[in-house]
């Protein structure tokens, strides 16, 4: 008598269900494996978040954001977020700290003194990285800031130097004016390079602005130019037409920091580039961000020459000097 087919097919079922369960397993184990490498990848593409410090809503602040906007602005692995310091509403930044510490970036990058000086002192966070532009002097902003990350506003004095003896070559004696308590290393690191450079740098020092139609009175007569660096005891707005007025009296040729030199009748000026030192920050992010390298940076510039000054002045103008370099 025959068996049932189930009875005499059973254990062939079982191998069956068992290879079925088996399969469900190993298809149960690949799509979990999917879920979780497609989270893995998600994690590792999320964009690293980078906030933007800045001290004042004025336009030399606001090119550097917008240079480092255009820099970063196409790349899908960075996100940015721009703060404003609020000195009338927010005075002491608590509310800024908070914001900050409920959403902590990657990086932040300090525009301005103000903003640097509350990331370093204010906003303490040893797991995000931190970075300045647009600083003049940082180490009188927060103290040790050569293990600090950042561009300043300072173009180092040998640069400087060579830049004169490159664009004015007939420039042979210039005056340096300057307040010691401030600028005495500068000053003496000029004073260096332009000997190593076949210059002769008289150091005017003054302690006041009381100081400086007498200290220049007794000079006009020994140098060809006159080098005004930013001091923020001896140098006001105000004061600079008066001083190039006095200059180009006497055929002294008057060496600048901005566009308001040249404006005012100055013979050269090195200005700042601001939108391309935010490009030159952005560059510096990326490198803190996923190398942890912040290499010194000198900030970007140009020398802007006024050949009508030079002529006035009896000052040759080099031929080398293309429109670019004119105001």
């Amino acid at each position: 008598m025959k068996q049932p087919f189930r009875k005499k097919h059973g254990p062939l079922n079982l191998q069956v269900a068992g290879r079925y369960r088996i399969l469900g397993l190993l298809l149960v184990l690949w799509l979990t494996g999917l879920a979780l490498t497609a989270s893995a990848w998600t994690a590792e593409t999320d964009p690293e978040r980078i906030t933007i410090i800045v001290s004042l809503k004025i336009k030399p602040y606001m090119d550097a954001v917008q240079g480092i906007r255009e820099q970063l602005v196409k790349r899908n692995d960075v996100a940015l977020n721009v703060m404003f310091m609020d000195a009338q509403n927010d005075a002491g930044h608590d509310s800024l700290a908070k914001r900050m510490g409920a959403s902590p970036p990657r990086l932040a990058v300090a525009i301005g003194p103000e903003a640097m000086e509350f990331l370093w002192t204010r906003f303490q966070s040893a797991a995000v990285k931190k970075m300045y532009a647009m600083v003049l002097d940082p180490e009188r902003v927060v103290p040790g800031y050569a293990r600090r990350c950042g561009i300043g506003l300072n173009i180092p004095a040998e640069r400087q130097i060579k830049e004169f003896k490159e664009k004015l070559p007939e420039l042979k004696r210039i005056g340096l004016i300057y307040h010691p308590g401030m600028n005495q290393g500068f000053a003496l690191q000029a004073k260096t390079a332009a000997s190593q450079n076949g210059i002769e740098l008289m150091l005017l020092a003054v302690d006041s602005l009381d100081e400086i139609s007498v200290v220049l009175n007794n000079h006009w007569a020994t140098i060809g130019g006159l080098w005004m660096i930013p001091d923020r005891v001896v140098i006001s707005e105000s004061l600079i037409p008066y001083l190039i007025k006095s200059a180009m009296a006497n055929n002294v040729a008057v060496i600048g920091y901005n566009r308001y030199f040249i404006e005012s009748g100055a013979a050269c000026a090195l200005v700042r580039k601001y939108q391309t030192m935010g490009k030159q920050a952005a560059e510096m992010a990326l490198s803190m961000l996923y190398e942890d390298v912040c290499e010194p940076t000198i900030p970007a510039y140009e020398v802007l020459i006024n050949p009508r000054v030079l002529e006035t002045i009896g000052l040759s103008y080099p031929a080398s000097q293309g429109p670019e370099n004119q105001p």
